[in-house]
């Protein structure tokens, strides 16, 4: 939208912001509550600081997630937003340790 200010001059908007909305701020507590508002389950470091407004993860970027959360047992650089990615990796964490000591259990039993 083009408007035009006192001294005369042409001004637009086109580019401008909705305030509150961005990547991490989710637009507020009015726009989560509408219908079609969709919350994202992580918040991957190419999302923070407006880097790439156009990028979307991947299968390998949710493949790299999987791995570091097993491997470290905590989240690294993506963080979980929302209480169902939150639970599935906790449940990740639990499983990766359970395997880990059963596989140093049977080998120290082996010895």
């Amino acid at each position: 939208m083009r408007t035009t200010n006192q001294n005369g001059a042409g001004t637009s908007d086109e580019h401008e912001q909705e305030p509150g909305v961005g990547p991490q701020k989710g637009g507020g507590p009015e726009r989560r509550r509408q219908p079609a508002h969709q919350l994202s389950d992580f918040l991957f470091p190419q999302q923070m600081g407006g880097l790439d407004e156009h990028w979307a993860p991947h299968f390998i970027d949710y493949l790299y997630v999987a791995f570091t959360g097993s491997t470290a047992f905590s989240p690294t650089d993506t963080m979980p937003l929302s209480h169902r990615a939150k639970f599935l990796m906790m449940v990740e964490a639990i499983l990766a340790m359970l395997l880990l000591s059963f596989i140093v259990s049977r080998a120290i039993n082996i010895i």
